[in-house]
């Protein structure tokens, strides 16, 4: 007779936790959609500038065999001249060679 008062007490016991456990668990409500952010593509940053300086100007000149400033004129591989301020030809290749600059630019 104590068996079987046993064994009915342990079951109810195991129903009665299993009950609280599961009433002690709090309902959740169900998942709701994630709203999605939407970021806007931004252009790129502007790219930098070059400041072009005041003294820049005297690239284009060099010091002549007097001592003054003349436009500098280089020297093609193809014994030709021209003027590095404009590009424009230097007709005076063989008469001023002075005014030539003595580097030769090209391949």
């Amino acid at each position: 007779m104590f068996r079987p008062v046993l064994a009915w007490f342990s079951a109810s016991a195991l129903v009665i936790l299993g009950a609280r456990t599961r009433a002690a668990e709090p309902m959740l409500p169900p998942p709701r959609p994630v709203e999605t952010i939407v970021v806007p593509i931004l252009p790129p940053p502007p790219t930098g500038y070059y400041r072009q300086s005041a003294y820049d100007v005297w690239q284009f000149y060099a010091v002549g065999q007097r001592g003054q400033w003349k436009p500098r004129v280089i020297m093609t591989p193809d014994a030709n001249g021209y003027y590095m301020i404009n590009g424009h030809p230097y007709p005076y290749v063989t008469v001023k060679p002075e005014n030539l600059q003595r580097n030769i630019v090209g391949p």
